[in-house]
């Protein structure tokens, strides 16, 4: 969109540090520039790094220790995990290490609808009944407390694994595995789920063995472990960084089989396999199975080695996200109508709205597209007929979400989650006043409507930038994502030579001119008839920089975020 109500910024890169950037790590102008201006160390970009002690996690020597007893005296044990891409990729990971090791484990993740998000008093009773002896969660379990008393009340030993925001009072188990711990060390702390899932069996197996198999394992199960960590917003540096690295090389070159199916029934380009498609492409699909159906779907994929079934379950998938979309646009005009008035008001902190009906497979979705929109945190929630709402909340800088939601615990069924993104469990009768709380939380943060969005752009783009050659030369920044996001760029007092529409009018298509350069920039949902400029006019564009591959003939392009009247800067 037009961006009058935006605020501009470039990064101003040091030319001698540009220059040193690029002699010290074969980088292209463009791509050193990218890097000085952000003003960070390269280095974690380039540097391979190493794998660090898994038993540098509080708790992982007590954990590995049980388990590897458990694998030698081949004991029953049961994995439990969450419905999402984190928790599917985490259960496989484990699920095909016990199976390595000649165990048939016993696995289950939630059904969104029934039991909601992670361990439940019924899957911990089915469990013992039977004859579980070893119960471990992934991706789940640091809020359990009580179920995870009930585990071992009825015999088994619990390991927790998990990452999310720990409780004042930690579940009593064997082994309590979360780098959110006030007392875990800092390096671990930007793990996901199947991060700390992957730290396990590799600690585990290093016992079994005798000597460090730290990398081997990650070599085997890396490229679920990037999946997982890439779906669930994970920071890309440091190990994370070589996990997903690792992960995207196995995917180019010997991706598993269910993983190899499900990028053919989307359509995938597999020659060009990348963060982004972990993102957009498989990420969606894998989580699909659980917001509309059942996760175990997933799993079931992820750890197949029959083509045939895997070709089923991975077209299955695609359905689904179809099916996704189709329900995520539904709950989002039903919520826009329902805050509209709330939306356009001056001082509204946090917008919230519940409705009979709504699929709460993609309330998340929902919010997150409400609070891009808006700059407000979002409440979205979709009552049953019983009354019981299960609701998802996502949120922006300055208010923690989850902190929030759990100083609503008296008035939840359930509830957990992050900072930016969390769930919820809510009677309809309590969903006014979670709402009315929420806010005042959000008010005192600070949070308010109307804020600027800043365009926050890496570098300034010159004339000998526009082409193939720099924009391919920025895959050396690769992999993008959380802490390493893909560059932004300002194309500065470029002048339009046509504007057309796209998809029916949808989006317009742009051929800009500058200093005698000129590129192609697309702007999606930014509809030809409501487009403000013209043939003529002179504007800045912010997007990234991409390469258009068409009938095998290649082209530089801009995919633009935001446009407006040029400005000096």
């Amino acid at each position: 969109m037009a961006g009058a109500l935006n605020i501009w910024t470039v990064k101003r890169a040091d030319p001698e540090e540009a220059q040193r950037i690029a002699k010290a790590y074969s980088l292209s102008s463009l791509a050193s520039r990218v890097l000085a201006a952000r003003k960070e160390d390269p280095s974690p970009l380039f540097v391979n790094y190493f794998l660090s002690d898994p038993f540098g996690l509080k708790d992982m020597d007590k954990g590995a220790r049980i388990l590897a007893q458990c694998v030698g005296s081949k004991k029953h044990i049961a994995v439990c995990g969450d419905y999402d891409a984190d928790g599917v990729t985490a259960v496989s990971i484990v699920r095909l290490w016990l199976e390595s090791h000649g165990i048939t484990a016993q696995w289950r993740v939630p059904d969104r609808f029934t039991e909601g998000y992670g361990l439940s008093e019924n899957a911990v009773r089915e469990l013992a009944e039977t004859g579980t002896d070893l119960l471990i969660t992934v991706d789940c379990g640091i809020a359990c407390r009580e179920q995870i008393a009930l585990a071992r009340s009825l015999g088994m030993k619990v390991i927790v694994t998990d990452h999310h925001q720990c409780p004042e009072t930690l579940p009593e188990a064997e082994a309590v595995i979360d780098p959110q711990r006030e007392d875990s060390p800092e390096p671990y702390r930007i793990l996901a789920g199947c991060g700390v899932a992957l730290k396990l069996i590799c600690a585990a197996q290093t016992l079994l063995d005798g000597f460090d198999r730290k990398k081997s394992v990650t070599e085997a199960y890396c490229d679920l472990a990037a999946l997982g960590t890439v779906a669930d917003v994970m920071p890309l540096t440091g190990e994370n960084r070589y996990i997903v690295n690792l992960g995207l090389e196995k995917l180019r070159t010997s991706p598993r089989p269910g993983l190899g199916a499900l990028l053919r029934a989307a359509g995938a380009d597999t020659a060009k396999i990348s963060s982004r498609t972990l993102s957009f492409t498989l990420a969606p699909r894998i989580n699909a199975a659980g917001r509309m159906d059942h996760a175990a779907l997933s799993v079931g994929l992820l750890c197949v080695d029959d083509e045939y079934k895997c070709t089923g379950i991975a077209e299955r998938l695609c359905a689904l996200n179809d099916l996704r979309k189709k329900k995520e646009e539904e709950v989002l005009k039903s919520a826009s109508a329902i805050l509209k008035e709330r939306i356009l008001s001056k001082s509204v902190s946090l917008l919230a709205a519940g409705s009979d009906g709504w699929h709460p497979g993609v309330t998340g979705i929902a919010a997150a597209r409400i609070t891009e929109a808006t700059g407000l945190p979002t409440v979205l929630a979709g009552f049953d007929d019983n009354g019981l709402g299960r609701g998802s909340c996502r949120s922006v800088e300055g208010f923690d979400i989850g902190k929030a939601l759990s100083s609503c615990a008296d008035i939840l069924e359930e509830a957990g989650g992050h900072g930016m993104a969390a769930g919820f469990t809510v009677k309809k009768e309590n969903f006014a006043l979670l709402a009315q709380r929420l806010e005042e939380l959000a008010r005192v943060a600070g949070i308010t409507p109307g804020a600027a969005k800043k365009i926050d752009c890496d570098c300034e783009l010159e004339a000998e930038d526009l082409c193939v050659s720099a924009a391919k030369s920025l895959e050396a920044l690769e992999p993008f994502g959380e802490k390493n996001p893909v560059p932004l760029f300002l194309l500065a007092g470029a002048r339009v030579i046509s504007a057309d529409g796209m998809s029916e009018g949808k989006h317009t298509r742009l051929l800009v001119e500058k200093d005698g350069a000129q590129i192609t920039a697309n702007c999606f949902r930014m509809p030809r008839d409501k487009f403000p400029f013209r043939p003529g006019d002179e504007v800045d564009l912010a997007g990234t920089l991409e390469i258009n591959e068409f009938r095998q003939s290649f082209s530089a392009r801009l995919n633009v975020k935001n446009v407006r009247t040029h400005t000096a800067i």
